[in-house]
């Protein structure tokens, strides 16, 4: 996968809603990569620009009082971008310093949606993260 050296990169912050976010949130929701660890209004995006082709996405940790944590940081959590055909979406594997297929983040994190079971189970429908969407 290809690598970004972000100090090098001409980065720009998107001041307008891309249709990468919503699809980000999709895929999010599907995998409930975050069930476990936050709620949906706890998390917040940022967008940005830093390679043709690209919308670069990262998922930040919402510190506001309902949520709990220091409310004077704002952590990222994770770093996805998306196609500008938004038929692609990968996830930035930190240790690797490299881009990865999105279904690469679950080999990596706990992804509830992806465990096995011998019965399958319904799960409740989620609300899909777009609902708290912010940056």
């Amino acid at each position: 996968m290809a690598t970004v050296d972000v100090a090098k990169a001409d980065c720009r912050l998107l001041e307008y809603l891309s249709p990468a976010l919503p699809v980000l949130e999709q895929k999010l929701d599907k995998l409930q990569l975050y069930r476990d660890r936050t709620r949906p209004e706890c998390l917040s995006y940022m967008l940005w620009s830093c390679e043709r082709g690209w919308t670069e996405i990262a998922v930040h940790g919402n510190h506001k009082p309902s949520c709990g944590g220091d409310p004077s940081t704002f952590p990222a959590v994770d770093h996805f971008r998306v196609s500008w055909d938004l038929k692609a979406v990968q996830w930035y594997d930190l240790p690797s310093a490299e881009y990865l297929p999105l279904q690469k983040v679950c080999e990596h994190q706990k992804c509830p949606s992806q465990k096995t079971s011998g019965s399958k189970v319904a799960r409740a429908a989620r609300p899909a993260l777009s609902a708290s969407a912010s940056y």
